[in-house]
């Protein structure tokens, strides 16, 4: 709301006031990093989201090209030292274990050295190999709602691998309509954001589109892919702050679209 707020402030007519950009620094970075000791996964969302409002709200590109690679930058520097810490730094309290914790993850996800059956370990991986099993299982178009085994050994099953559920019920046909859902969202974000009048209302739009999209799109890679971490799938995910905020942001855009204009 804040990004939308100065986006809409600063519009000129040939493009956004370089000043909007180092306002919204000013009130992002603090509350990003906030999140970021806390959860990364939710801090690089808000992040990109926030990236994205800039470009459509048509922030400079010199300052967004300069943003980008000052990230590439921090971020192989994070990669680079959190790779080289010792094992021991898990006992330095909560922090150090979740450092541990992100290594281990990053180096499981790719690891490209194959491993055996006698090798792996099922319980030190069971998000992800029982994820991987039910969408492996589940072919065009799945074993039915509600018929899922991997539901009862996949942990947090109904939130945080809810995806890999639903792939392996309604097979790759009930995952594209999924996927078309949350598309169609966004693309209704945009056209209520085309009718607006007041540039608040339009970026604020564009940005709630934009956040649930892209969590959607993380928990969707994070279900079939190699990485873990934990984010809902908006609107489907089982949790009660979660689907409150969801329903918050989904209040806003029905309010917006009651005054745009038709």
């Amino acid at each position: 709301m804040m990004t939308a707020r100065i986006l809409a402030k600063y519009q000129e007519e040939d493009g956004t006031n370089p000043l909007a950009f180092k306002e919204i620094l000013k009130y992002s970075i603090f509350p990003i990093l906030i999140i970021f000791k806390e959860n990364f996964s939710s801090a690089f969302l808000l992040a990109v989201t926030i990236y994205l409002m800039m470009l459509v709200g048509r922030v400079p590109r010199r300052q967004l090209l300069t943003t980008l690679g000052a990230a590439f930058a921090v971020g192989a520097i994070g990669l680079i030292t959190l790779m080289s810490i010792p094992e021991s730094v898990k006992d330095m309290g909560r922090f150090g274990s979740k450092a541990i914790t992100w290594k281990h993850r990053i180096v499981d996800a790719f690891n490209s050295k194959p491993i055996t059956a006698e090798e792996y370990d099922e319980n030190e991986n069971e998000q992800r190999t029982y994820s991987h099993i039910a969408v492996a299982s589940s072919h065009l178009i799945g074993c039915g709602p509600g018929n899922s085994i991997q539901r009862d050994f996949i942990p947090h099953a109904y939130s945080d691998y809810i995806f890999a559920v639903i792939i392996e019920e309604l097979g790759l046909i009930g995952a594209t309509v999924v996927l078309l859902l949350y598309l169609t969202l966004l693309y209704s974000c945009g056209k209520i954001a085309k009718k607006c009048d007041d540039p608040y209302a339009a970026f604020l739009s564009m940005g709630i589109g934009m956040i649930i999209v892209t969590q959607a799109l993380l928990h969707m890679y994070i279900s079939v892919g190699n990485f873990v971490t934990g984010q809902p799938l908006p609107l489907m995910s089982q949790g009660g702050t979660s689907f409150l905020i969801n329903s918050v942001y989904i209040g806003f855009l029905l309010c917006i679209s009651r005054y745009a204009k038709d």
